[in-house]
This record gives C-alpha cells, structure tokens and sequence, in this order.
C-alpha cells in the first residue's frame, strides 16, 4: 500500500499536469471554435449587408421607374386633355356659326316628311307632295332647328368626353404597365 500511496504521489503531478492540459487543450479548441464561428458570423452578417444594400439599390430604382411612368403618364394625360379641348373648342365654333346662319336664314333644315294621299278625284299639284319623285320635305323652324344643333352637339360633347376618358385611362394604364415591366 505504501507503494501504491508513493506511486499516486509521484503521479499526481502528472496528473495535475495532464489535467492542465486538458483544460487548456479544451478552452484552446473552445476559442479556435469561437473564432471559427465569429468568422462564419461576420461572412454572414457582410452578405446579408450586400443583400439587404442590393435590395434597396433594386428599391430606389423601382420606384425611380415608377416615378418616371407617372411624370410620363401625365404629360400623357395633360397632350389628352389638351387635344380634346382643342377639339372642343373648334366644334364649339362650328356650332356656334351653325346657330347663327340658322338664327340669320342663311341656313334651313328640313326633314322628309309622308304626305298624305289625294284622296279619290283629286289631282295632286305636284309629285313631290305625294311622296313621288320629289319627297315632301317640311321645314323647320329657326328655334326647332338650333334645338336639333344644340342637341347633336352635346351628343358629340358627351362622346368627346367619353373618348378623352378612355384615351387618358389608356395612357397612363401603359405607361405604368411598362414601369412595372
């Protein structure tokens, strides 16, 4: 026994040496892991940077697309408008000197109208008061023919209006298609 109490005395200091060893052979390993996953930690952290930089870069120009699709549809819009007032204004003139020349007599409208049949015996004075050759036609009255002008023109204002919208709603629909491309 007492040998094995001198042989555990002369190993202990081996031990402890080997037990010191271990312990700083682990926390050896521990920072060689650490620094290990501290560079896999900063790779990782650089790419989601570069990924997230790249995002925004794609974002500004994205919405710098945008921006430019709606300047772009609205001087699309504002070339509609502005032909259609154009438009406008020159049927305007037309209707107004159309008014006029049927306020002034220059101008007369008619319509074809069916005239009734002589009866038994008589002997029409002409053919167009039949309803032959020359058709019946009667003739409207100043009032009666501007109200048929104003009529017709706010038909062809509402169509114009119509169109313009269409047109617009074209327009800009294409262009910011063509930014979201």
């Amino acid at each position: 026994m007492a040998s094995l109490k001198a042989l555990l005395a002369e190993l202990a200091g081996y031990v402890l040496v080997a037990a010191l060893a271990a312990v700083l052979g682990g926390l050896a390993a521990g920072a060689w892991q650490g620094n290990r996953y501290q560079a896999q930690l900063a790779t990782l952290r650089a790419d989601h940077t570069e990924a997230l930089a790249a995002a925004e870069r794609e974002a500004r120009m994205a919405t710098e697309r945008y921006r430019e699709a709606e300047r772009n549809a609205g001087l699309a819009r504002d070339n509609i408008w502005a032909q259609a007032r154009k438009e406008s204004d020159a049927e305007n003139q037309t209707v107004v000197a159309e008014l006029a020349a049927l306020r002034a007599g220059a101008r007369r409208l008619s319509l074809p109208v069916r005239a009734c049949a002589p009866g038994p015996g008589d002997v029409p004075a002409d053919a167009a008061a039949t309803g032959g050759a020359g058709a019946a036609r009667a003739e409207l009255t100043a009032e009666a023919g501007a109200a048929l002008v104003g009529i017709v023109a706010d038909g062809n204002a509402g169509i114009r209006d119509a169109n313009t919208c269409i047109g617009i709603y074209n327009a800009v629909r294409d262009r910011l298609n063509a930014a979201s491309e």
